[in-house]
């Protein structure tokens, strides 16, 4: 049996979710649906509010899309916006982890794979393994916590909680059978906690069916039927995603106010939910950049890929901290995908590289100036930046769905392998 322990699985629909249920579909293909069992919280991502069939259940077993079992443990529901009712739910979720294993019967051949972040499910079953020998564990390292909660500005690098909480990690990272990165940087950090060359990598994928350039029709009837934003005449600039401190929008917005002072030739339109979304919507009025400006809630994927279609340029941001030099951000390969050029601030490798690849212009995170000047200059080179952009060939390259199919499927074939021939906890799978 494996056990896919996850915080966010459909029908939720987020990164994490969606990377979760790409996997669970390549252990079904792989070892058969009775061999999977995912164990997730209820459902209410991002606004805190349950589907009516989970109110008032601790616990609801279900059956997903590729026939997997499904445990529903009981999560406290809030809303996504800040730190502390953010932690509360993670907690809830991990006190559930841990008693949905705690009396388990586990098999020499069984494995618990754990997604991380958040960290403390793996806390949880990390805890459970040194009580229980038959446990064998994976860890699958998504975020480095609390390196991540550090660089969002809720904790300082010496601070006790902070060393407290990085000695947890390390060892719930040293006693998993085997540990999987999702980009090159944690890998390394990975390696350097374990040994070298210890981490498997593998990307998270693209849906490239779903994120995927519309055809010139539908993308003219969406652009009529929205003229408030797409007007021939106004570059459109786009953010979809979670407004939250680590994305620092503050700094976009502030550009767009300077973009104003040379041109009124645009239009931005900010899409998503978060705990800053407030602040940049009084931050556009005090500064009358109504006319400018339009935030859009929330919404299903299929149209924000419209929206995404028939912007000019899409944004992509982190703040300016350590841990972000090491991100692959999943909105801007979306927006690759979907063949945008993007403007992106941020001090990653992986921005320079598609900036290298003609497809993305960089500024520096925190810069207003220097982003102004950017926008500025991709409204002047419209034309010119849109008819050279090849980035979707980029992602069909190194992200797509087919990809991560190979590589998890190369993981598990050797670690159940290495798993067989040894006998041994201590199985380490090379990249």
């Amino acid at each position: 049996m494996i056990y896919l322990v996850t915080m966010y699985y459909p029908p939720e629909s987020n990164p994490p979710a969606n990377r979760m249920a790409h996997l669970a579909r390549v252990l079904v293909q792989k070892y058969g649906p009775e061999s999977v069992r995912v164990v997730t919280g209820r459902p209410n991502y991002p606004e805190g509010v349950l589907p009516r069939e989970f109110k008032w259940r601790l616990f609801k077993r279900g059956v997903g899309a590729a026939g997997e079992r499904v445990d529903h443990v009981y999560e406290l529901a809030v809303p996504f916006r800040g730190v502390g009712l953010k932690t509360l739910g993670m907690l809830s979720y991990t006190i559930s982890v841990f008693l949905y294993f705690a009396f388990r019967r586990f098999r020499s051949e069984d494995i618990v794979f754990v997604t991380s972040g958040p960290v403390f499910p793996a806390y949880a079953v990390a805890l459970l393994s040194r009580l229980r020998k038959s446990l064998r564990y994976v860890i699958d390292v998504r975020d480095l916590w609390p390196q991540v909660v550090a660089g969002m500005g809720f904790m300082h690098l010496d601070s006790p909680s902070y060393r407290t909480l990085m000695k947890l990690s390390d060892g719930t990272y040293r006693h998993a059978i085997a540990q999987v990165a999702n980009v090159k940087g944690i890998k390394e950090y990975m390696d350097s906690v374990i040994q070298e060359d210890a981490t498997f990598l593998v990307y998270n994928p693209v849906n490239t069916e779903l994120f995927a350039p519309v055809d010139k029709d539908t993308l003219e009837a969406f652009k009529a039927d929205h003229p408030e934003i797409f007007d021939g005449d106004k570059t459109v600039f786009l953010f979809a995603g979670r407004h939250s401190v680590a994305i620092d929008l503050g700094t976009f917005v502030s550009a767009l106010k300077l973009l104003r002072d040379k041109t009124d030739a645009f239009r931005a339109v900010l899409i998503g939910y978060g705990e800053t979304k407030e602040g940049l919507q009084d931050y556009v009025k005090k500064n009358e950049l109504d006319r400018q400006v339009r935030f859009l809630s929330h919404m299903p994927r299929e149209e924000l890929v419209k929206y995404i279609c028939a912007a000019d340029f899409c944004f992509s941001s982190t703040k300016d901290e350590e841990i972000n030099d090491m991100v692959v951000p999943t909105k801007m390969t979306e927006y690759l995908s979907c063949n945008k050029f993007v403007v992106a601030a941020h001090r990653c490798p992986f921005a320079d590289e598609i900036a290298a690849h003609g497809d993305a212009v960089v500024s520096a995170p925190g810069d207003v100036e220097s982003l102004a000047e950017k926008l500025y200059s991709c409204i002047q080179n419209r034309r010119v930046l849109q008819e050279q952009v090849t980035s979707r060939n980029y992602i069909l390259e190194k992200f797509s769905v087919e990809r991560f199919e190979q590589g998890f499927g190369a993981f598990f074939e050797s670690l159940i392998t290495s798993s067989e021939e040894t006998g041994s906890r201590d199985v380490h799978c090379s990249s």
